[in-house]
């Protein structure tokens, strides 16, 4: 196992200064947006089952499935693959037929 100070020299010699920041960058704004995605996953739950009085039991398994792909998305390259391509299909397919769509 590297220490700090030798994983550091390891970035820096391999990626240069610019990149080694651009490298800790993108980790911080990885960690914001699994923020405001669990935040946002939160809210929709507690609209749908307590604002709008939502009744069907398979939208708590999928904000869980939420929580768990924002987790799988930090993985690597193929993680965030996965995670983007299980996000847009629940943005294109509004929620996998309506999950989540308040009661009429």
């Amino acid at each position: 196992m590297l220490k700090p100070n030798q994983k550091n020299y390891r970035y820096n010699q391999t990626l240069g200064k610019t990149g080694n920041n651009f490298l800790k960058g993108t980790k911080g704004l990885g960690g914001i947006g699994a923020a405001i995605n669990i935040s946002y996953s939160v809210v929709e739950f507690y609209n749908y089952c307590y604002v709008n009085g939502g009744t069907n039991w398979a939208f708590g398994p999928k904000v869980v499935l939420n929580f768990l792909k924002t987790g799988v998305g930090f993985i690597g390259l193929v993680g965030f693959a996965v995670n983007t391509t299980y996000f847009l299909i629940d943005t294109a397919t509004d929620g996998f037929g309506g999950l989540g769509i308040p009661p009429q």
